[in-house]
């Protein structure tokens, strides 16, 4: 489970609160109730009148020898710094000031991708979300909690909170904005892999996969004869007794692999392009959970507005590194930034199986995809298909470029597959275990065929 227990929750005060203070409508009532009753009363000699606009003058008094009202202090602390995605987290905002405030309000602005829970799901809008609390304070401080769900990955960094505030009176009205940084990280949801990709030559480090070549292991390969040097006790003495000769069983050793996950993070003017995102990096952090658990070493590179690599390693802090770097891809996308395509030759390891993830739509992306396989690197690639989340034009110039779109897409997959990458298209509407076990598949047949 990410993130800590109470001991590594992070409390964050804001910025000095900016305070406006406004007149309210009361304040212009109680004023005409004044003038109307003391001025007529004493121009009509009435002294009733005067008697119904003395409150009032007392009432203005008293509220402009107190209309400095200390602003009251926030700080918002959150129960983990980092969550999955779907989970559950408490907001706490803790309000403190010199003095009671019997009239106080609070709106928490939250980013986009978190929800407060008593929220209705039918009113959400597409906006940053405003949740308005009552939260008089009767003595110096309190504490709310806003249970939040992480509707969606990605880094969250400031909250928005605003203070409403009235006298006793209601004569004057105050507001209060503060920013708040909580610095929480969510990550995308890792799902279970019904099978991972082996790649065409293994490592020296002990793992799961089993080795073309021959050593020691588990898994049996074939028979040879006895050689001098020879342990003895991987003699076959059943095969020896038939073949009246000494044999023995050689194994397939167990070992693993080096993973390297090349994501496409780039932007486009796409309608379509979060969506798109969201795939690849759930793509990603499903790859990279289930290649860890086999024991590779797994890398990540991210091609986009920044260059963001990791060499391989094991163990799961390097989990968590590839699942912060992947929550940090929203940040470093813009449709003007330059595209990134320049992998560093120390990212790649010797004999390393590079699994791609992309929608193909950059052709920076298609450039470099194409010059990692030109140098020679084991390599594999799941396409995007994009065009499934887009529903075609309605005209007949919109459905010719489609179709034009269409041609060059597949000349470019064709391009690949005659390179010797396998490669297979995932449907955002089936599970990824179907394309990524058709990539497995042409893997296979590419190395029974010696490709």
């Amino acid at each position: 489970m990410p993130g800590g227990g109470p001991g590594s929750r992070r409390a964050h005060s804001g910025e000095p609160p900016v305070v406006t203070r406004q007149v309210t409508a009361r304040f212009g009532m109680y004023g005409l109730l004044a003038v109307v009753g003391l001025l007529g009363g004493l121009a009509l000699g009435r002294p009733e009148m005067v008697a119904v606009g003395a409150p009032a003058v007392l009432i203005l008094g008293i509220g402009l020898l107190s209309a400095d009202l200390p602003p009251p202090r926030v700080s918002i602390s959150s129960d983990r710094e980092r969550a999955i995605e779907g989970e559950l987290i408490d907001l706490e905002i803790l309000l403190s000031a010199d003095r009671p405030v019997p009239r106080l309000f609070v709106s928490v602005h939250l980013p986009h991708g978190l929800v407060a829970q008593h929220i209705d799901p039918g009113q959400r809008t597409e906006g940053d979300p405003s949740i308005d609390l009552a939260a008089p304070l009767t003595g110096t401080e309190r504490l709310i909690r806003l249970p939040v769900s992480c509707d969606r990955w990605g880094t969250y960094r400031t909250v928005v909170v605003k203070l409403f505030a009235t006298d006793f009176f209601g004569l004057y009205r105050y507001e209060l904005v503060t920013s708040h940084v909580i610095g929480l990280k969510v990550f995308p949801v890792e799902k279970l892999l019904a099978q991972l990709l082996e790649p065409v030559e293994t490592q020296l480090g002990l793992g799961e996969l089993l080795s073309r070549r021959r050593g020691g292991g588990l898994e049996f390969a074939e028979l040879r004869s006895f050689t001098p040097g020879d342990d003895r006790r991987l003699i076959n003495w059943r095969a020896s007794a038939r073949r009246r000769g000494l044999w023995v069983n050689e194994h397939h050793p167990d070992r693993n692999s080096d993973v390297v996950l090349l994501i496409d993070s780039s932007r486009s003017s796409r309608g379509t392009d979060e969506e798109i995102l969201d795939l690849v990096v759930g793509a990603a952090a499903s790859l990279a959970s289930g290649h860890l658990g086999r024991r590779d070493r797994v890398g990540l590179i991210m091609l986009g507005g920044r260059l963001v690599w990791m060499r391989p390693r094991m163990a799961s802090a390097q989990r968590y590194q590839i699942l912060d770097a992947l929550t940090e891809s929203r940040m470093f996308r813009s449709p003007e930034a330059t595209f990134v395509a320049r992998v560093p030759y120390r990212a790649l390891p010797a004999q390393a199986l590079i699994v791609g993830v992309s929608p193909l739509l950059d052709p920076a992306a298609v450039a470099a995809f194409g010059e990692l396989r030109g140098r020679g690197f084991d390599m594999a690639l799941i396409e995007i298909a994009s065009e499934e989340l887009t529903p075609p034009p309605g005209n007949e110039a919109g459905r010719l470029a489609r179709r034009i779109w269409l041609l060059e897409r597949d000349r470019i997959r064709r391009r690949f597959t005659g390179s010797g990458v396998a490669m297979a298209r995932w449907n955002p509407q089936d599970p990824f275990d179907y394309a990524l076990g058709e990539v497995a598949s042409l893997r296979r047949s590419m190395m029974r065929s010696g490709r």
